[in-house]
């Protein structure tokens, strides 16, 4: 690896890029973890879009210390060359950028339907599962006593209000059976 020092003297001597001996292959950007065989589409293309940048900064820094013509001279050929180019591209419609990017064409006919919803799942895993005693209405079912569908089943009827005469007159009886006694 080199440092700053080694830098700035290759840039005072003219080179513009790090030569490819001192670039260490983990620290690019499109370094990776493993060894990659197949070939990414569009890889070469962004490669050779870096070279042509490379190429077109080191110019117009070499026509910087130039004179103005030299810089309109170059202005004229890339103009020249872009209205060369502009018959032969077209713009591309956001499918056809898709399409490019991914290496393959999209299908126009699409025979996938949605799945049949099975009408017996519930049935089939009620039936796998062994049936319990209920302890609340004491039946043999898929329910226990916190889920039981008639929760009053088996259970004792509520306790009588005091309010009720009847239990005030067996109270009355009791008190006097036991005020007798003594």
């Amino acid at each position: 690896m080199i440092c700053t020092h080694i830098i700035s003297i290759l840039s005072s001597n003219g080179v513009n890029s790090i030569p490819d001996g001192y670039l260490v292959r983990r620290w690019c950007k499109d370094a990776v973890g493993t060894i990659v065989e197949h070939d990414d589409g569009g890889e070469g293309i962004h490669i050779e879009l870096t070279k042509l940048w490379s190429e077109v900064y080191e110019t117009v820094h070499l026509l910087k210390s130039r004179g103005k013509e030299d810089i309109e001279s170059l202005c004229s050929v890339m103009r020249d060359f872009r209205l060369k180019l502009a018959p032969a591209t077209e713009e591309l419609t956001k499918e056809q950028e898709i399409e490019q990017l991914l290496g393959c064409n999209s299908v126009e006919d699409i025979n996938i339907l949605p799945p049949k919803k099975a009408e017996n799942k519930v049935a089939v895993a009620k039936a796998a599962k062994p049936k319990r005693l209920c302890g609340n209405c004491k039946q043999m079912a898929h329910h226990d006593k916190r889920k039981c569908p008639n929760p009053y089943a088996k259970r004792p009827p509520p306790p009588p209000t005091p309010e009720s005469s009847s239990d005030a007159d067996d109270m009355d009886e009791e008190v006097e059976e036991y005020e007798s006694s003594d």
